[in-house]
């Protein structure tokens, strides 16, 4: 991303009143458009649960009915999931500016911080509208789709395949006999067989490599004690931005806010 900003204009500043309302407005349409986004993601799950469920009954419904229609489906998924990919991209790209505008913006009014003209989490949302830009690879999405839904898909779809070879053309008493199944050449049966589970497992090591990697910015995660959205696996210089938020350049009055700010939770929290 760019770091260079254009000049700052020559006129006078918008005021705190000007600058509060205009965030305010901004953030509004910041979560309007992260919600579409996220609704769209929501569609293309329906429409690879829906096709699952369609091949599944097909295939079942009748032995002669080949079981090829299982491979043909998990192609398909893998198709929306690769959509799903391209949309999420794009919704994560506004929910950061949401969750910085949270941090930064909401979160300092709620705690009565003041703004500051040189505070860095403006420039770099300034940054950011002059240079829109993906926070996320097309694997990493591609992966965070798959570990969080279309991973139990396959599973189903998978399971499914083999479970339609063990009793359908006919019972299978032995593995030669559900090759036999796939294809009435050992050879090519054998091969799919082996290209299909290969071709799961995959995705199975896809969904693991994910899962060790730092969350997405912005995910819910599990609460840790204290206030679950300030963690330690934040980007770097949004970690920065919550040492100096939460006080740790040395100002005590902001260590007694937060002290106050974490009784009030927690009073709250037992009442």
């Amino acid at each position: 991303m760019p770091d260079t900003l254009p000049h700052e204009p020559v006129g006078q500043q918008p005021s705190l009143s000007d600058f509060n309302t205009a965030m305010t407005h901004f953030y509004r349409g910041e979560v309007y458009r992260s919600s579409v986004w996220r609704i769209r993601l929501d569609a293309t799950t329906n429409w690879a649960v829906v096709a699952t469920a369609a091949s599944l009954s097909f295939a079942f419904s009748e032995t002669h009915h080949t079981q090829l229609m299982f491979i043909i489906t998990s192609l398909l998924v893998t198709l929306l999931l690769s959509v799903e990919a391209r949309r999420f991209r794009i919704f994560d790209a506004w929910r950061e500016r949401v969750r910085l505008l949270e941090v930064n913006f909401m979160a300092s009014h709620l705690l009565g911080r003041p703004f500051s003209k040189d505070d860095e989490w403006r420039h770099i949302l300034a940054r950011d509208l002059f240079h829109p830009y993906f926070k996320m690879s097309l694997l990493e999405a591609f992966a965070r789709r798959l570990r969080r839904n279309y991973i139990w898909i396959f599973v189903i779809i998978y399971l499914s395949w083999v479970s339609k070879l063990c009793i359908h053309p006919y019972p299978a008493s032995s593995f030669a006999e559900l090759l036999s199944n796939i294809s009435v050449n050992p050879f090519l049966g054998l091969a799919l067989f082996i290209l299909f589970t290969g071709y799961n497992a995959c995705l199975l090591a896809l969904a693991v490599w994910v899962s060790f990697r730092r969350p997405a910015w912005g995910e819910i995660q599990d609460p840790n004690k204290g206030f679950a959205w300030l963690r330690d696996d934040e980007p770097e210089h949004m970690a920065e931005l919550f040492q100096k938020s939460r006080g740790e350049d040395g100002d005590p009055r902001h260590h007694s806010q937060d002290a106050e700010c974490s009784r009030e939770v927690q009073a709250h929290d037992a009442s």
